[in-house]
């Protein structure tokens, strides 16, 4: 198991946004599948916030499909 990121922490990225259980879980579940694809060196706590980080950001924006969160975590824009 994969150390998870604090969600509460990181709620500032999705200021104002409603979760019901069922989004928590596929966020968690988006982001253990987006690390699976990491190299094990890669998987690093700063890493992994910055990755839940993505995914909270397009969920917030309304994101539900789980292929779209994970590009959403793996691509990057060019200035962060």
């Amino acid at each position: 198991m994969v150390n998870v990121p604090d969600w509460e922490t990181m709620m500032g990225v999705a200021e104002g946004a409603i979760f019901v259980p069922e989004d928590i879980q596929l966020l968690q579940t988006t982001l253990d599948e987006v690390l699976t694809i990491l190299p094990v060196a890669n998987r690093t706590a700063a890493m992994r916030n910055r990755l839940a980080s993505r995914i909270l950001a397009a969920a917030a924006k309304g994101e539900r499909d789980p292929v779209q969160l994970r590009i959403s975590a793996l691509l990057a824009p060019a200035d962060e």
